[in-house]
């Protein structure tokens, strides 16, 4: 087998190790060039536990290990087996973060338009702090019902636009998860 690459990604994200579930499903690509190549087998790892797939799935797996607590970060990697039996190397590890928070720490109170009557006005919300002791990371977590661009002491927090996406805001409220360490002074 002549396996150059494997590419391995989480919940179809390649921008950002953030993943907003405790179970992120997995997928990976695989560069070769080696005619008709197949898979037959996969093995996933996150450093603790090491797991084995028989078949061909290789787009949006179930995470196999124990779910991810808020705020864990792991690193894990697969390595395939074609038809053939010869297994490839590890892929590249893939850092994988918690994006997420526990169902009793989310706490935000919702900021509403200047005039509820008025349609597709624009606002600006702000706020101040003080950092009390350095910082060793901070974390983002922000929605919105429709697009927002925040951000931090003048600099945007990201280079997305029209985020965080549409969603059926009856049903559920999409968050975006970003590191935002830099830019605190």
């Amino acid at each position: 087998m002549s396996v150059a690459e494997v590419a391995l990604r989480a919940d179809l994200r390649e921008d950002t190790p953030f993943v907003a579930t405790a179970h992120p499903r997995l997928s990976w690509r695989v560069r070769t060039e080696t005619p008709d190549w197949h898979q037959s087998s996969a093995e996933l790892t996150d450093g603790t536990d090491t797991i084995a797939l028989e078949g061909d799935a290789s787009v949006l797996v179930d995470w196999p290990f124990r779910p991810l607590a808020p705020g864990e970060e792991r690193e894990v990697r697969v390595r395939v087996t074609d038809a053939a039996g010869t297994t490839s190397p590890w892929s590249v590890p893939l850092p994988v973060a918690a994006g997420f928070l526990g169902a009793d720490e989310w706490v935000a109170a919702p900021v509403g338009l200047a005039d509820a009557t008025a349609e597709a006005q624009p606002a600006l919300v702000r706020t101040s702090f003080r950092l009390e002791r350095p910082v060793r990371r901070a974390l983002l977590f922000w929605t919105a019902l429709g697009a927002a661009e925040p951000e931090i002491n003048g600099t945007p927090v990201s280079d997305d636009v029209l985020s965080p996406g549409w969603t059926s805001y009856r049903d559920r409220l999409v968050h975006e998860t970003v590191d935002v360490t830099t830019l605190l002074a």
